[in-house]
């Protein structure tokens, strides 16, 4: 994931100010103000350090803690969870796995392509005795 940070500075006199970003971690795209910072793969707090300067009187530096969790999945009504990481397991904690057929899987992503015979088979009866329910899904 990324976002994009901005420093805020003036400097007193009106000179141009120059922004240099450091961080150890993840990494800075851009330059200048502002920029984009991805976060790395694993949970942690990175500081990111944004340093500003006139060119002439110095330069001041601010530092910004950034905490990188992992989302909290929603369980309220949840009936499952399909992240499509390579796997159909329920990764709700329901243990209502699906089964793959013919699906593709690769980079820990799964491919349904253009053959009939790719499908997701959902648990028999998974959505019985309701009258409304929601699926979501995100598709590239």
């Amino acid at each position: 994931e990324s976002v994009t940070l901005t420093c805020n500075a003036t400097d007193p006199d009106g000179d141009a100010l120059t922004f240099n970003w450091e961080v150890e971690h993840g990494q800075i795209t851009g330059s200048g103000n502002p920029v984009d910072w991805t976060a790395p793969d694993s949970q942690g707090t990175y500081t990111v350090i944004c340093k500003v300067s006139d060119g002439i009187s110095g330069e001041v530096s601010e530092s910004l803690f950034i905490a990188v969790t992992e989302p909290v999945l929603p369980t309220d009504g949840l009936l499952a969870y399909y992240p499509f990481n390579g796997t159909a397991r329920d990764e709700s904690g329901n243990n209502k796995d699906g089964v793959l057929m013919g699906a593709a899987t690769a980079n820990e992503v799964l491919k349904i392509d253009d053959n009939a015979s790719d499908r997701l088979w959902l648990p028999y009866g998974i959505v019985d005795g309701l009258t409304n329910f929601t699926v979501s899904a995100w598709l590239k």
